[in-house]
């Protein structure tokens, strides 16, 4: 996987080539460096301006802190970035700028969101089809497995 995916056009191609991992599954330099953009492109729209020395110790934070909770590590970094954007807009309260509670606050609002829980439920069946579909195919394996052992035998002995 491309490590940059911190513009519209690397996203844009994941997108395309039907590859949309979870935040959990992107490398660690990957996250941190998409992280880093959003919070940026946040501050600059509340025409605030970034430093850099705050950005670093941000940008790790949120990290350890998404990392931290399975369900927020579980979105994808289209969600992460809808639930901030929403979040901005006013759709979970009051904003009062970037900051770490205000940002962490505004996914664990989104994972409530009647949209995002419809899409888990939807995804959850599709994983359980999928772990039926593997386990399907391994008995399946096992079986052939099993006939060509017993097939060997028959005919050796």
């Amino acid at each position: 996987m491309n490590n940059d995916i911190s513009t519209p056009e690397a996203l844009a191609a994941l997108r395309e080539s039907g590859l949309i991992p979870f935040y959990r599954q992107i490398p660690r330099d990957a996250r941190l460096q998409w992280l880093g953009g959003r919070v940026v492109r946040l501050n600059q729209l509340l025409h605030k301006e970034t430093v850099d020395e705050y950005l670093n110790q941000d940008v790790l934070a949120l990290d350890e802190n998404i990392m931290d909770e399975l369900p927020l590590s579980a979105l994808t970094l289209d969600e992460i970035g809808e639930a901030w954007d929403r979040g901005v807009a006013g759709a979970y309260g009051p904003y009062y700028g970037v900051n770490i509670l205000s940002l962490m606050n505004f996914l664990r609002s989104y994972l409530d969101t009647p949209k995002k829980r419809e899409a888990t439920k939807i995804q959850q069946a599709h994983n359980k089809e999928r772990e039926r579909a593997a386990l399907s195919e391994r008995m399946w394996r096992e079986v052939q497995e099993r006939i060509r052992k017993e097939g060997g035998k028959k005919d050796g002995a």
